[in-house]
């Protein structure tokens, strides 16, 4: 590791201008830090801004607590929702790894790393990983955690999802868990122009074979169907054409989680939409996943392209804990061919050639 706490082979560069930092993370060419070192992290974005699924001062008195105690007991002390706790804790979060076909000593980009789940596995099973999360208190937790599990291979970087400052091509696989959708927050552009530009830099970032791995949902799978909560914080906006959901989430949504979150710009796609999406962005080799616990918890991952797996883990696993009706209903529907329409959750995994 260098004095900046960076693993000795990752080449930062200044979100602006692509100049390449010097250890202090001053840029040459700009003439001025491009980010500074805050608790060992270099921060690129404002320290200050927080978003969290605890409040700013639980999550800073976690950390606190974090350094004497431990950081998943002191998680526990500020958070009784075992559901949140498993989401944060579970090794199974990153268990799409077991699809990829990478060496030990792969470099891996974690592209919104919240708490750390997926970093500390995927840290398990290769020797460079990097973590880039655009909350410091958050990144901090992550850091204190690596550093707790013994992870030296571990970086934490602080940086906003398009000002990631990394030069390219130095990624084997890069994990957008649950972030596609949100990068559109970060720009007044047209939400999927500026989905696919992030995509298009994801691209940049991956060394020629590399892979892209993502976990989102389906904008017409059964969960929203069914009325599940859309990003927007509302039901049903996925389903509805886009300028619909825009006029919607300005009268109704208020913001949610976010003060930018205004108007509807978190868009999620269909399966195609999606393999159209990475197709603009340079990506072949799609493959496609029904994750049927939740993209969030990747325990069970069904091919969409085998029909005879859709239709056999029908019959043989999930079939018989339904009743008949249902179970004859999703019979058909991988009979049909329907199911890659209205899985509720999707892994992707996309190649650069």
């Amino acid at each position: 590791m260098t004095k900046n706490g960076m693993a000795a082979n990752l080449i930062l560069t200044c979100p602006s201008c692509g100049a390449l930092l010097q250890d202090d993370l001053f840029c040459p060419t700009c003439r001025e830090p491009a980010g500074r070192i805050i608790d060992g992290i270099p921060c690129f974005t404002d320290p200050d801004y927080y978003w969290g699924e605890i409040s700013k001062s639980d999550m800073q008195t976690t950390n606190e607590r974090a350094q004497s105690v431990g950081w998943e007991k002191a998680l526990r002390e500020r958070i009784q929702d075992e559901d949140f706790l498993e989401y944060v804790c579970s090794p199974s979060r990153a268990d799409f790894q077991y699809l990829w076909n990478l060496p030990e000593n792969a470099t891996v980009l974690d592209v919104g790393a919240g708490l750390g789940a997926i970093t500390a596995s995927l840290s398990v099973r290769f020797s460079n990983v990097v973590a880039v999360e655009g909350v410091l208190e958050r990144a901090r937790f992550v850091r204190i955690r690596m550093e707790q599990l013994h992870r030296p291979g571990v970086s934490v970087i602080c940086a906003d999802l398009l000002r990631m400052p990394f030069a390219p091509g130095q990624f084997q696989a890069v994990v957008l868990n649950g972030v596609l959708e949100w990068s559109a927050m970060t720009s007044m552009d047209p939400p999927r122009q500026t989905q696919l530009n992030f995509l298009r830099r994801i691209h940049e970032l991956l060394t020629p074979g590399g892979l892209v791995c993502i976990g989102i949902e389906n904008r017409f799978g059964w969960a929203m169907i069914r009325g599940a909560k859309d990003h927007s914080g509302l039901p049903y906006t996925s389903l509805v054409p886009r300028f619909l959901a825009n006029w919607i989430c300005r009268t109704w949504s208020g913001g949610y989680r976010a003060t930018a979150n205004v108007g509807y710009r978190t868009y999620t796609y269909s399966l195609h939409g999606y393999h159209r999406l990475l197709e603009e962005a340079g990506f072949t080799s799609i493959r496609s996943y029904h994750a049927w616990e939740g993209y969030n918890m990747p325990k069970t991952l069904i091919p969409l392209e085998n029909s005879k797996a859709i239709l056999w883990f029908i019959t043989h696993v999930a079939g018989p804990s339904f009743h008949s009706v249902k179970r004859k209903a999703m019979i058909l529907c991988a009979r049909l061919g329907l199911w890659p329409f209205f899985a509720s959750d999707f892994v992707l995994i996309a190649d650069k050639r």
